[in-house]
């Protein structure tokens, strides 16, 4: 040891025995009992504990009350006690945190415009922030939005794969809504998805998709997607079976041979454009040839192993009585829907059984979903008088939450104006002039009034019809109205002209035609008076007849020549339609995002 060493231990001991080590022994002296107060633990702990603090402390305490009850899952507790938090008591940290619970919680409540001032003060981490963003559009109805916040929200998490299913569901909403991309070209993430997202709508054949999806992952190899498909994608890398042989029943003889074949020329159309190395064999059956069960069993014994039709309801129901051996995608709708379990295949039972047709039920439904995103709640509901089409969407109306005043106007022009008159109280203030010149005995002044209490039109009507409801609008004071009109209203219409200003629903393939629909029309020459309706059914048909069991299994959408299409549980095929307007006597196709606000009343 070092003579500098032995100083330091010298002098360190010396300093022990300085501060008492070193002391003689002192007698045993019995400590006091310390009581120790426990911190609150629980929510209710702190709450009371906050009842007898004050000022910043008991802002503190509320504050953690309210965590503490979020974090429980119990919404309504937290608010509560976040109730009690006087924020401009508290540090900082602690007024972030009281805006993050005002964001969560308003959230939880659907409270948009409360969740959107709170999210400025808040201080959340990069992640979570999107993910709130994310939140925020969803409750705005904007998917699009929603998606791309949770792309983002995936960068900073440690696991991004997990939240590909909620990103693949916010891109499938979105697409159900008309809704396209807002990220940057540069976003090469959101490029894939949105990319993916139209592999899957297209109407292809499933073994065409999976040739897209395989040069969708040579561009994109390193997509969060490739790494970990969403359950709704999964079928894109499994192998697919696709069916050997289809029956096709269709009447192709008798009154109704036109409609089988224009619907039979729209089958054979999506066949040849399907580019798949394995495609199936159409097989073409007469249903006006025999009883429709003797025709399913001559496809069977044909070697179908799927069946696309009847065209008309009475054989749809008769095949819908049988038990179904195979798969049938009817191309019209059944007397009664069947149940959910009726659309399973148990052992011993019957085969699904689709039902697709060009029902105005859809189109009702078309009408009431504008109607109500545009803010329409009272509405002037023009229906075709018996015109049993025209019944069934005025039922389809009545079930949504609007207040319909229905008018049943006949054909010609003179009784539709007399119809709107009175639906718009016009008729009903002439009468009292009249009868108060009739009291007073002498002229008076007059303006006749119409009610504005009114914000829209839903017609249901014929091309004839149509063309008298635009100038009785406009003889009433009611041509402020915007009107939505069903495709009815433009068939047989060669002077579109007289409904400048209406917004039809139709078909996408007679509105918008993407490449396949394009091509359908180009090669029958198809018209909106050429049963372009059946040749599009027929197309359709041939992709759904492939493509079912993934559209009832995940969910997803096609995007057809018909409209966009979905599978609900009970194997209804439901269409969304293309909406267009009418300026200038041309029908042009509206983008989906504009409201039809008219000017209202």
């Amino acid at each position: 040891m070092t003579r500098s060493s032995t100083l330091r231990t010298v002098f360190y001991l010396a300093a022990v025995c300085l501060i008492g080590a070193c002391a003689a022994p002192q007698p045993a002296v019995r400590p006091k009992p310390v009581v120790v107060q426990s911190e609150p633990q629980s929510a209710e702990e702190l709450l009371a504990a906050a009842g007898s603090q004050s000022g910043s402390a008991a802002a503190r305490t509320y504050l953690r009350a309210a965590d503490l009850h979020w974090q429980d899952a119990r919404p309504t507790d937290a608010e509560s006690a976040l109730g009690a938090v006087d924020p401009g008591l508290l540090d900082l940290a602690g007024k972030r945190r009281y805006a993050q619970l005002q964001v969560l919680l308003a959230l939880a409540v659907g409270d948009i415009d409360r969740a959107q001032t709170y999210l400025h003060e808040t201080n959340f981490e990069p992640g979570e922030a999107a993910l709130v963003r994310a939140q925020l559009c969803t409750a705005a109805a904007d998917f699009a939005c929603a998606a791309e916040e949770t792309m983002r929200a995936a960068v900073w998490t440690a696991e991004p794969e997990a939240l590909n299913p909620r990103i693949w569901q916010h891109l499938v909403d979105a697409s159900r809504a008309g809704q396209v991309s807002t990220a940057g070209a540069a976003n090469e993430t959101a490029r894939g998805w949105w990319a993916l997202l139209d592999i899957t709508a297209m109407p292809d054949p499933v073994l065409v998709q999976q040739q897209k999806f395989v040069d969708w992952q040579r561009t994109f190899p390193n997509h969060p997607a490739s790494r970990a498909l969403p359950a709704g994608l999964r079928y894109l890398a499994e192998p697919w079976a696709t069916p050997r042989r289809i029956g096709v029943l269709l009447p192709l003889d008798g009154p109704l041979a036109a409609a089988g074949q224009a619907v039979r020329d729209g089958l054979i159309a999506a066949h040849l454009a399907n580019t798949a190395d394995v495609k199936p064999q159409l097989a073409f059956h007469d249903t006006s040839s025999a009883p429709i069960g003797e025709v399913y069993e001559r496809a069977l014994a044909g070697g179908a192993e799927r069946i696309i039709g009847p065209l008309t309801r009475a054989n749809a129901q008769a095949l819908a009585d049988l038990v179904r051996d195979v798969p049938v995608i009817a191309l019209n709708r059944t007397n009664a829907t069947q149940t959910a379990s009726d659309s399973l295949q148990p052992s011993g039972e019957a085969a699904d059984l689709i039902q697709f047709s060009l029902a105005i039920e859809d189109e009702a439904s078309d009408v009431a979903r504008r109607l109500a995103a545009d803010g329409h709640t009272r509405v002037l509901a023009v229906i075709a008088q018996n015109a049993a089409w025209a019944q069934r969407a005025e039922t389809v109306l009545q079930a949504f939450p609007f207040e319909f005043l229905p008018v049943a106007p006949a054909g010609d022009a003179t009784q539709m104006t007399q119809a709107i008159g009175d639906a718009m109280l016009v008729s009903a203030s002439i009468r009292r002039h009249t009868l108060l010149e009739q009291v007073l005995g002498e002229p008076v002044e007059f303006g006749p009034r119409a009610r504005n209490d009114l914000h829209a039109v839903a017609a249901f009507v014929d091309s004839v019809q149509a063309q008298a409801l635009a100038p009785a609008l406009r003889y009433h004071f009611a041509d402020d109205l915007p009107v939505y009109a069903s495709s009815q209203a433009l068939r047989g219409n060669r002077n579109l002209a007289a409904l400048n200003g209406f917004h039809v629903t139709d078909l996408p393939m007679l509105i918008a035609p993407d490449e396949h629909g394009a091509a359908l029309a180009a090669a029958y020459a198809l018209t909106p008076e050429s049963a372009a309706s059946l040749y599009a059914l027929g197309a359709d048909a041939y992709v759904i007849a492939d493509r079912y069991p993934v559209m009832r299994g995940t969910g997803s959408r096609l995007r057809g020549q018909t409209g966009t299409l979905s599978i609900d549980g009970n194997g209804l095929v439901m269409r969304e339609q293309t909406w267009g307007s009418i300026a200038a006597g041309v029908l042009r196709p509206t983008p989906d995002a504009p409201a039809f606000k008219g000017t209202g009343r």
